[in-house]
């Protein structure tokens, strides 16, 4: 048995020394030093990972799916239809154009590849390939153009939506933040396990959207009906309108600025409520409930129950298990 512990020391030992060299010559590199190898193939470095972006028109669609491994993507305003993509050895970039709808891929050929080292001002040691060249997957559409749909699936990588209109948006993220910006639709159904969700200056009759770990911003937006789950981020809604909407929080605030609304209804687990709004209480039913917390009506305590029978358009009901609710209406 101690013939064994020594061995493998000795190998831990030198697979220390080997990540240490490897480090040292990052450095003298100037941070451009990357190493990798992939089993029962030879050893790579970050030479074999050069790759360069493509840019093509293409005929006019009207339907638009990418489905990526790790690489940013922009749907944006353009003068022509165009794609931008990488190609390079170990990526596996593919478009097609078919029945009015462009269809990209650009995933990693071998997941089997182990990357041993990667130095670019710090040192990574994970599966699959870290890289910090340009890496943005870009498709323009021109301008008054309306598409049916805009699907967008990323395992590791921002996306950026920005002046579309599309009847649909269907945009699922692993790791990554999502921008909507400028755009107009019928539904949005958003999923991010890992990244902020931003939506600016845009109009969706019907939105959804699930977060795991990342806040949800809303601003200057009109939204139909909304319904929202956050497990560990906060909610904010600036200056825009919403005319239904139902969010549940379980770890993080929902902050409503200068924002009109019709009939909220909020659960938040852990986390505060607080709004400020341009319209008076009178205009609301109002039901707030809190577990533990403080309840606060225009700067005066109400303990934790609050209900309030006003106009049946507008309504406001917020439930919270630890948190205050705070709530300040026009006079």
């Amino acid at each position: 048995m101690n013939k064994v512990l020594k061995r493998i020391s000795i190998a831990a030992l030198g697979f220390l020394l080997i990540g240490t060299g490897l480090t040292i010559c990052g450095l003298l590199l100037d941070g451009t030093m990357a190493f990798s190898y992939t089993l029962g193939q030879p050893v790579n470095t970050k030479l074999s990972y050069d790759y360069k972006m493509v840019t093509k028109e293409i005929e006019p669609v009207h339907s638009i799916q990418v489905d990526t491994d790790y690489f940013d993507v922009k749907v944006i305003s353009g003068k022509t239809f165009s794609v931008t993509y990488p190609e390079r050895e170990y990526i596996a970039s593919d478009y097609t154009v078919e029945n009015d709808k462009l269809t990209l891929t650009v995933q990693e050929k071998d997941k089997s590849k182990l990357q041993v080292f990667g130095f670019r001002g710090f040192m990574t040691s994970s599966f699959g390939y870290n890289d910090t060249q340009d890496n943005t997957i870009i498709v323009t559409i021109p301008d008054d153009t309306s598409l049916k749909d805009i699907s967008i699936h990323d395992a590791d990588g921002n996306c950026l939506i920005e002046g579309q209109t599309a009847d649909s948006y269907a945009l699922d993220l692993s790791y990554g933040d999502l921008a909507l910006t400028d755009c107009t639709g019928k539904t949005v159904d958003i999923k991010d396990s890992d990244g902020n969700v931003n939506i600016t200056s845009s109009n969706f009759d019907s939105m959804t959207g699930k977060l795991s770990y990342g806040d949800c911003h809303i601003a200057d937006s009109t939204i139909g009906t909304g319904d929202l789950k956050l497990s560990d981020g906060a909610l904010k809604l600036d200056n825009g309108s919403i005319s239904m909407l139902t969010a549940k929080l379980s770890y993080g605030d929902f902050i409503i600025n200068h924002t009109q609304i019709g009939q909220v209804d909020a659960s938040l687990s852990d986390g505060d409520f607080t709004a400020t709004l341009d319209e008076a209480e009178d205009l609301f039913s109002t039901n707030f409930d809190t577990a533990d917390g403080d309840i606060s009506i225009n700067g005066k305590e109400q303990g934790e129950h609050y209900t309030t029978t006003g106009s049946d358009e507008k309504s406001l009901s917020v439930e919270t298990s630890y948190g205050d609710i705070n709530i300040q209406f026009s006079k």
